[in-house]
């Protein structure tokens, strides 16, 4: 939960990140609160890429992998085997609900999945989650840079993501409860 919401203009759908990576997604928005669906929740999947090959995969958020500071991807389709740990991956500029080339993570481990065409693997990713306070909120949508309606602006807002939880399955779903505790109030700047 982050203490900025439609007064601060704030929407559903809107990207949220930390420090050097992506956090979530806002699922659920009040007049000075909303709700973020964060990538380690066991619901969360979002379609990523490769930087040096493009090549795209599903990041997929695990609980039990989050101790570790890691996301687990899957249906990573590296034909020329050029995948390798510390690659780079972002979102995906096929990604229906993310900005593309927002930075989750780099890739801590790699394995070929048993039908010898696509990887399964493990992600780093930069954001600690356990002590999550600050946050920013990107307040353009990925669907008003489709529908070329994008205006530069942004909110910084804080809040605390010692723990988390979402009802959603796929990025794509439509509003979802969530839940965390209350955060400081952060600075507005864009």
């Amino acid at each position: 939960m982050i203490n900025k919401g439609s007064d601060d203009g704030i929407r559903v759908d809107n990207n949220v990140i930390a420090g050097k990576g992506l956090v979530g997604i806002v699922t659920e928005v009040g007049s000075s609160w909303a709700t973020v669906r964060s990538i380690i929740d066991d619901s969360s999947s979002v379609s990523a890429m490769t930087v040096s090959t493009s090549d795209n995969c599903i990041v997929n958020g695990d609980l039990e992998l989050i101790d570790e500071g890691k996301l687990r991807f899957e249906q990573l389709y590296d034909q020329e085997n050029k995948v390798t740990v510390g690659e780079r991956i972002v979102t995906s500029n096929i990604s229906e609900k993310f900005v593309e080339g927002l930075f989750i993570g780099y890739v801590s481990e790699v394995q070929v999945d048993s039908n010898n065409l696509t990887k399964t693997g493990t992600i780093v990713t930069p954001v600690d989650f356990l002590h999550l306070k600050d946050v920013f909120v990107i307040t353009v949508n990925k669907q008003d840079l489709v529908d070329g309606t994008a205006q530069v602006e942004g909110n910084s807002d804080s809040g605390s993501s010692d723990s988390t939880s979402g009802d959603s399955s796929q990025e794509s779903s439509d509003n979802t409860d969530g839940s965390a505790a209350d955060g400081q109030e952060g600075a507005d700047e864009g």
